[in-house]
C-alpha cells in the first residue's frame, strides 16, 4: 500500500532515503531548436551521490522553513505500518510571476522501482491542491527534459510557461519551462469520481452515495464544521456504501452489519490510492464500519453522516409517515439534520 502525507522539517534526513532509488536511464530529451521543441538522442544515466542527496535534504528543509510543502508516498504493508520513503514532491511558499500566479514545483521524484504506478501522479495533485489552497493560479515547473519526463508532464496538463523563470534556465539550461493550472477537481472530488468509477454500472448506489455526500457537505457547513472535520465527513459520506459489493460477494447480501465488516479496509485501500493523510483515513474507515450503528456516537461527523444517510434512505425506501416519524425521534440530534428532515418530509398544504 502507498501512503501520502505532508513531511515535516525533522523527518528530513539522508537516512528517509536510503530505500529510495534515484537511478533513471535516459535514452532522448527533448532539445529546443528555432523556436520548437524536438527530440534529439542524449543518453546518460541520472542518479545522485551522497553529498547530492545532502544537498536534496538541506533543500528540502528550505522549501518548509520559507513555508512551503513537501510531501511523500510511502511503500507500508498496511495502513498504519511504517513505510519507506518512495516517491517525494515540494513545492515552495513564496509566489512568483509578474502577477504572483505561480508557485514553484521544485522538486517531484518517484523511486525507480515504483515508477509507472501512480505514485507521481498523486504527489503532482497533492502539489496542485497545495498551490491552489494557498492562491496560486498555476504550478511552475522546471521540468526534466527527458522524452518519459515530458511525457507524464503532458498527461497532467501542463504546457510551456507563458512566463519564464530565468533564474532556473540559468540553473538548469536544458530544462524545459512548464506551467500547469492549479484549478480543477479537488481530492473530495477526485474521490468521488474515483468512487463512482468503483460502482460504474450500478446508477441506484451510485445516486445514493452522491445524495448522502451533498446532503452530508450542506449539514456539515450549516453546523459550521472545522476544515478537517468537513473533509472527513464528506469523504466518508462518498464511500460509506463501498463494503456492499464485497458483502455480496462473500455473504450474498449486503445487510448493515456485513457491509461495517468489508467496508473499512476497501475504504482504506480507496483513500490511500487518491493520497488521503493517514488520519484522516482512519476516522474515515471508523465511520464506515460504524455507519449502520446507532448507539455511541462520538463526533459530529458521525451523527452527521447518520443523519445524511437517513434522509436519504427514508425517501429511497419510500418509508411511511410513522416509519419516518419514529426516526426522527430516534435519530435525529442536529439543527440541520432536523430542519432538512422537515422540509423534505413534513405536508404543506396549500
Amino acid at each position: 500500500m502507498i501512503q501520502y502525507r505532508r513531511l515535516e522539517k525533522h523527518e528530513l534526513t539522508p537516512e528517509l532515503f536510503q530505500d529510495f532509488i534515484r537511478h533513471q536511464t535516459v535514452q532522448d530529451c527533448y532539445r529546443k531548436r528555432e523556436g520548437r521543441w524536438v527530440i534529439e538522442p542524449a543518453p546518460f544515466i541520472d542518479d545522485w551521490s551522497r553529498e547530492e542527496y545532502d544537498f536534496l535534504v538541506q533543500c528540502l528543509k528550505d522549501t518548509i522553513d520559507g513555508n512551503g510543502a513537501v510531501y511523500g508516498a510511502f511503500q507500508a504493508e498496511a495502513l498504519g505500518l511504517p513505510g519507506v520513503l518512495k516517491g517525494f514532491v515540494s513545492v515552495e511558499g513564496g509566489h512568483m510571476g509578474s502577477r504572483g500566479q505561480y508557485r514553484d514545483m521544485t522538486s517531484l521524484h518517484v523511486s525507480e522501482d515504483l515508477r509507472g504506478h501512480g505514485a507521481g501522479r498523486q504527489l503532482f495533485l497533492l502539489a496542485k491542491d497545495w498551490a491552489r489552497d494557498h492562491g496560486a493560479e498555476k504550478l511552475y515547473i522546471s521540468s526534466h527534459s527527458a522524452v518519459e519526463t515530458q511525457r507524464f508532464y503532458e498527461s497532467m496538463g501542463c504546457v510551456d510557461a507563458e512566463e519564464v523563470m530565468e533564474e532556473h534556465v540559468r540553473q538548469e539550461p536544458y530544462d524545459r519551462q512548464l506551467e500547469c493550472p492549479a484549478d480543477g477537481p479537488g481530492k473530495t472530488d477526485r474521490l468521488l469520481l474515483a468512487m463512482i468509477r468503483y460502482d460504474a454500472g450500478d446508477a441506484r448506489r451510485i445516486q445514493h452515495l452522491t445524495k448522502v455526500y451533498e446532503y452530508a457537505g450542506l449539514m456539515g457547513r450549516m453546523e459550521r464544521l472545522k476544515k478537517e472535520d468537513q473533509e472527513i465527513l464528506e469523504a466518508a459520506a462518498i464511500v460509506h456504501d463501498i463494503g456492499i459489493h464485497r458483502s455480496e460477494e462473500k455473504y450474498g447480501r449486503n445487510t448493515g452489519r456485513y457491509q461495517e465488516i468489508e467496508g473499512p479496509p476497501e475504504a482504506e485501500k480507496l483513500l490511500a490510492s487518491q493520497g488521503w493523510p493517514e488520519t484522516v483515513i482512519q476516522r474515515v474507515s471508523y465511520l464506515v464500519g460504524h455507519h449502520h450503528t446507532y448507539t455511541d456516537i462520538d463526533g459530529m461527523d458521525y451523527q452527521l453522516l447518520v443523519e445524511a444517510d437517513f434522509l436519504v434512505n427514508l425517501f429511497e425506501e419510500g418509508a411511511l409517515p410513522e416509519t419516518r416519524e419514529d426516526v426522527f425521534r430516534r435519530i435525529f440530534r442536529t439543527e440541520s439534520g432536523k430542519y432538512l428532515f422537515q422540509q423534505i418530509f413534513s405536508q404543506k398544504t396549500e
